[in-house]
Order: C-alpha cells, then structure tokens, then sequence
C-alpha cells in the first residue's frame, strides 16, 4: 500500500513520499511526509493514529486519492529560505531594476495611508506584489528564490503545522499565504 501512496504522489506532484510510524501503546501513529526535490524541502501531508498499520495506510491512501477534502481547505504559501536573501538569482538591467523599483514606490505611496503598518511591514508588502510577477523558474523557485508550494488543511494552523514540520523556523519566511477557491 506504501507503494501505491508513493505513485500516487510522485504522478501528482513529482515528490517522493515517505512514512514515518511511532507506536503509542496499542496504535500506530504514521506521519506522510513529502520531499519536493525541486526545492529540497519536506512536507507532512497527512498524519493519522489508528490500531494498525494497515488501517493507517489504508485511510492515508483513501486521503491521497480523494482530490475533494471536504474538511480542508486548499492554500498556497509564497516562502523562501532565510539564506537565500532577497537579491536576485541572475543579473538585472538597471531598467529592470528601476521598473521593480518604481513599482514598489507606487505600491508604498497607496500604503502611506495605512497608519496600521509600519515602514517594514509596508516595504514587505511592496515586494511581494513586484516579485510575484516574476515567472517560476524549473527549479521551482523564481529569480528571488521565492517559492510557492500547495497544501490541504483544516486551517491556517494546521498549514502552518505541515509547512514547519521538521523545520526549523527560523529559517525561513513567509511572505504570502493564499485560501483557495474549492475546485
């Protein structure tokens, strides 16, 4: 059944599938974690206890294949890697440069307004509104190293919860998060 749960994931998204088990008295406790080796991370999918192991793979396996969770909501969360900074992966033309540029002073001078946020927060907001334009790379990932992964989850703590899952969170930022429409 593992292996089934593992096609499945791999046809779906092109990451591979991992299933961590701990044992709590008389159940079983199995984490689905994903590795998206586009961008190197790991994602806890779906996390369920039950009395044994096969009916643990058994409603993992239900939950991979049922597209429509009617209990979750489907989100998008824009991140990148402390580390990696916000400077460009390739070289811009000062033109470009200036285009971002009068973008962002755009984008602050409609935000000058907003007493509720502080310079910091504005100028944050500014360049997540000129760098989401930016098409993704192969890597995954744009030219800021910005990327933009997809979740299930009942709400935005649970997302989070899959998202920091082994992580340290430190590490990284997030510069957007996005409710779905249901498709």
């Amino acid at each position: 059944m593992e292996n089934q749960i593992t096609e499945l994931i791999r046809k779906d998204n092109g990451c591979s599938a991992h299933f961590r088990y701990s044992y709590q008295g008389h159940k079983v406790r199995v984490k689905l974690v994903t590795f998206n080796p586009k961008h190197r991370s790991t994602f806890l999918v779906h996390e369920i206890e039950c009395k044994t192991r096969f009916e643990a793979l058994t409603d993992i396996l239900q939950y991979v294949k049922d597209r429509v969770r009617d209990e979750e909501k489907c989100y998008s969360v824009t991140w990148k890697m402390k580390e990696n900074g916000l400077t460009p992966r390739t070289s811009k033309s000062s033109e470009q440069m200036s285009s971002i540029g009068k973008t962002k002073n755009n984008n602050t001078t409609q935000n000058k307004n907003n007493e509720d946020k502080d310079e910091h927060e504005t100028t944050a907001s500014d360049n997540i509104i000129s760098i989401s334009s930016q098409s993704n790379s192969k890597k995954g990932t744009d030219e800021y190293g910005l990327t933009t992964s997809h979740f299930y989850a009942q709400d935005i703590y649970q997302l989070l919860e899959k998202f920091f899952y082994d992580k340290n969170k430190d590490d990284y930022i997030i510069y957007k998060i996005q409710l779905n429409p249901n498709s």
